[in-house]
């Protein structure tokens, strides 16, 4: 950001966007940490509380320039506190960069977690005219990682969810675009409206970025393959015809647990005089999802009802009746011949 010696309205209006980035990210960055800190479940590469660190960095680097930029804004105070905002982001990207790679299904090597403890150390050591060219840097990287972030996203989820990805894409890139267009060099060599649009274009995008988060129904849902624990297919007689374990835990007795399910079943359809099956019963830590066709019914065991899950099972269901239905009845006892289903699983989880 440029240094800003004398009071004028140029100055007075960056002021006022600069705390609004402070106040946005802060609020935005306090729900997210809260939600995750209440959740009795929460995990330490929940999305929750990866984008609350984000946003607590973007917050923290704002109101760093800010207080270098406007109030000590001599040497070598203002040195000091623009390389302390630099670091906040930094640091918060490497955090950030290092759970996004936990989730993502790429092989990355680290490179975006890499960079990120790279930048950091060289703010440490860069005069301040060479890490604007730095910043400008892990710009790009930052946007190719979140590039891929968001695609990952999108693809693994379904219904509201997806939608407010497809948001919160919109409101980063926005962000980024903004992030960009408020630097020095743009303040300096081109114009002071420029500069203007930057920095409110980045406000808006971080805020609406924000709010789609804060708003969406779950966004810990990205993460629905960590709750995935086991899937069972049965007959509707309750004979278990296809087993498939996510988690390599110990099992007793899965046919066991099939017929049992099925009792359960049968009894809640005799006790309500209902031919529909079950859509979802909740057993302590565990949740459980059916799906029905016509000759089988899927179950699947989880640790979070997530709509993307039921929408898998839904659809590994239909694909199954496809695949077995017409000639299941010919295999008897012999439950070699579902073994292809692994294939489906395979693809859809």
């Amino acid at each position: 950001m440029p240094v800003f010696e004398s009071s004028g309205l140029v100055r007075d209006i960056i002021l006022v966007l600069n705390f609004g980035v402070v106040f946005y990210t802060s609020l935005f960055a306090a729900v997210l940490i809260g939600r995750w800190i209440k959740d009795s479940k929460k995990a330490l590469l929940d999305i929750r509380l990866v984008w609350g660190i984000f946003l607590v960095g973007m917050s923290l680097n704002t109101l760093l320039f800010a207080i270098g930029d406007f109030y000590f804004n001599t040497e070598p105070a203002h040195t000091f506190w623009t390389k302390t905002g630099y670091m906040a982001m930094m640091l918060a990207l490497v955090a950030f960069f290092f759970a996004m790679e936990r989730v993502l299904p790429y092989r990355t090597g680290h490179v975006f977690s890499i960079c990120g403890v790279i930048s950091a150390a060289l703010t440490v050591v860069f005069p301040r005219n060479l890490i604007v060219y730095l910043a400008f840097a892990m710009s790009l990287v930052t946007v190719i990682g979140l590039v891929l972030f968001f695609i990952y996203a999108r693809s693994g989820t379904t219904g509201d969810v997806r939608r407010d990805t497809t948001r919160m894409t919109t409101g980063f890139l926005l962000a980024i675009v903004g992030y960009l267009g408020r630097n020095d060099f743009v303040y300096y060599n081109f114009s002071e409206s420029l500069y203007l649009f930057g920095t409110a274009l980045f406000v808006f995008g971080l805020a609406f970025f924000g709010y789609v988060m804060v708003g969406s129904p779950a966004m810990d849902e990205l993460d629905w393959r960590a709750h995935l624990i086991r899937l069972y297919v049965m007959n509707k007689g309750g004979l278990l015809v296809y087993y498939h374990q996510f988690v390599d835990i110990p099992v007793r007795a899965q046919e066991l647990t099939a017929a049992g399910i099925s009792g359960i079943q049968s009894l809640m359809q005799e006790a309500m005089q209902s031919d529909a099956g079950l859509n979802h019963l909740s057993i302590g830590d565990y949740e459980i999802l059916f799906a029905h066709s016509d000759d089988f019914t899927c179950v699947l065991l989880c640790m979070k009802p997530y709509r993307v899950l039921l929408n898998k099972v839904i659809n590994f269901s239909n694909q199954f009746q496809d695949l077995f239905g017409p000639k299941y009845r010919s295999f008897g006892s012999d439950i070699t011949p579902f073994k292809p289903a692994s294939e489906i699983v395979d693809a859809l989880f």
